[in-house]
């Protein structure tokens, strides 16, 4: 242990040491592809993945010049990692490394650094500082010998993520950034014991961890009134957006609180230059606060205001018996966004075939559309990887990073963008009504979007492994405005004016309302009174 901390140290400080100079960028395309455009001043830092490829050097923004169809990412680092500009440090850290003492792996070890020395030559050490790590072809070589689970030792799942494209087999992290760790690594275990392995426990004394020099030091600002959310009667709701829990004192309400920041990953859900809260966000809101209140499904959701995020919002989130209600405000005040009706009475996923027989759909083409007609996703909701089209039914595979959501908003909304792009007009989701959802946190989602009575659509969607993710018996969408503009005032008022009625007789008609949601009742009368008035 001694050895591998001076070895760790010496290469922290040797590189920190070095001019921050250079650039890495993360490109969506094979080594293949790449190498053509390399020269002595860029190289490649990574191969991750079949198709995911960091280069690194003097000025890699000219090659990702030559990928502007793909999807490219200059990381943000303070030196260029694994390229020459780390020539400078080499003999300092060889000459810490051979005062070292190596002994071989108790287990087997497949490295990153394609080189013929093993771990216990100092030499590789300062190879692996300077070669490209190889991690997608470290994964094909563990997926030769025989691997078939795969348990993230780090601090989040990323390499869960990218290794699930180099090879095939279970794929779980032992810490995930958001979640309790114990119940993450017990749950890493147990999907390794659930695939034939067997666990066993560590044997050794408890000890206590270092005390924390600043334990009784606040270092963050205290809620009005003094304090902390605890101290204020708030609980927490679980969620990722609204952290805030009150369960009022009637004993029938339940209100989910916090505040959204423009400067978050809802920045990259952009409407004409814009950034709006999208509709899979309420819906998500929604779903969560219904839970909570022990209501599981979303019978309806109509969205009356879009939520525009210009500035920091304070949301609120109201479940009373089994209505909810979505408002928000800045300083003035409270703007109604959605009213719903929750339920419990889960709807029944449909089954479909996988992969679709449809035709395939270019997914960097329908983005341009999409940009072209003002719906201007960054990274965080461009997760649709797939698309096809089988007449009027449209399938689409999307993927988003691991998270906490019960469905990330982002990996909702891109399940939709097949069926935007290919719209006549743009629009947004107004109505949402049968939704269900079945399993949580899944991280990809197979679509099936099929058009429903009117001007609706129906989603329905599952895991990798066919599970089901989320139903959606019906949505529909309206066309987005000129301009997008917040309400003054989203709480509508009833007024009752005085009418003087006339002398002169007129001719009655009984419409007949049928039974539904708001959307259909409202849409049935408008049309029978716009029939009505025409043939008279």
């Amino acid at each position: 242990l001694p050895d591998a901390a001076r070895l760790v140290t010496a290469r922290a400080t040797l590189m920190d040491a070095l001019p921050h100079t250079g650039t890495m960028t993360a490109i969506e395309a094979t080594e293949e592809e790449i190498t053509p455009h390399l020269d002595d001043t860029v190289g490649i830092a990574a191969v991750n993945g079949p198709r995911s490829i960091v280069i690194s050097g003097d000025n890699t923004a000219k090659i990702a010049a030559h990928f502007a169809d793909r999807k490219t990412k200059q990381l943000t680092v303070s030196h260029a990692f694994h390229s020459h500009h780390m020539d400078p440090m080499l003999d300092d850290f060889r000459a810490v490394a051979r005062t070292l003492t190596y002994s071989a792996p108790r287990i087997p070890v497949v490295s990153t650094v394609a080189v013929d020395s093993d771990l216990t030559d100092p030499e590789y050490w300062v190879t692996q500082v300077r070669a490209a790590v190889r991690f997608h072809h470290a994964v094909q070589e563990l997926e030769t010998r025989g691997v078939t689970t795969f348990i993230e030792l780090g601090p989040d799942g990323v390499l869960t993520a990218q290794a699930q494209q180099s090879a095939e087999g279970t794929f779980t992290a032992a810490l995930r950034r958001g979640r309790d760790e114990t119940t993450t690594v017990l749950t890493a275990l147990g999907t390794a014991y659930v695939h034939g392995h067997t666990i066993t426990a560590p044997q050794g004394d408890l000890v206590d961890l270092p005390t924390y020099a600043f334990q009784h030091e606040r270092y963050w600002l205290v809620p009005t009134g003094g304090g902390n959310a605890t101290e204020l009667g708030l609980g927490e709701s679980g969620h990722p957006l609204l952290g805030g829990l009150l369960r009022l004192a009637d004993g029938e309400s339940t209100v989910l609180t916090g505040r959204l920041s423009p400067s978050s990953w809802l920045a990259d859900h952009q409407v004409r230059g814009t950034v709006v809260v999208p509709g899979t966000a309420l819906v998500d809101l929604a779903l969560h606060a219904g839970e909570l209140a022990g209501l599981s499904t979303l019978d309806e959701l109509v969205i009356e205001a879009p939520m525009l995020l210009t500035e920091a919002l304070q949301v609120q989130v109201k479940v009373v018996d089994d209505t909810v209600t979505i408002h928000s405000r800045t300083d003035a005040d409270w703007t109604l966004h959605a009213t719903g009706a929750l339920g419990s009475t889960p709807v029944t996923p449909q089954e479909f075939t996988w992969p679709p027989t449809g035709s395939p759909l270019d997914v960097d083409e329908l983005y341009v559309t999409l940009t072209q007609r003002g719906l201007e996703y960054g990274p965080v909701f461009q997760g649709l990887t797939q698309a096809w089209r089988d007449g009027e039914v449209l399938y689409a595979e999307v993927r988003v990073p691991e998270h906490g959501f019960g469905l990330h908003p982002a990996l909702l909304d891109a399940a939709l963008h097949p069926s935007a792009a290919t719209a006549d007009t743009l629009a947004l989701p107004f109505s949402w009504n049968g939704v269900t959802l079945h399993t949580r946190e899944a991280g990809t989602l197979r679509v099936r979007l099929a058009p429903e009575a009117g001007d609706g659509l129906s989603l329905h969607a599952v895991d990798e492994n066919g599970v089901p993710v989320i139903t959606v018996e019906r949505l529909v969408t309206r066309p987005v405005g000129t301009e997008l503009t917040a309400p003054t005032d989203g709480l509508f008022q009833l007024s009752w004016p005085q009418v003087t009625p006339t002398t002169r007789t007129t001719e009655h008609t009984l419409i007949e309302v049928p039974t539904g949601n708001v959307h259909d009742v409202t849409e049935h009368i408008l049309t029978t009174l716009q029939t009505h008035l025409t043939d008279t």
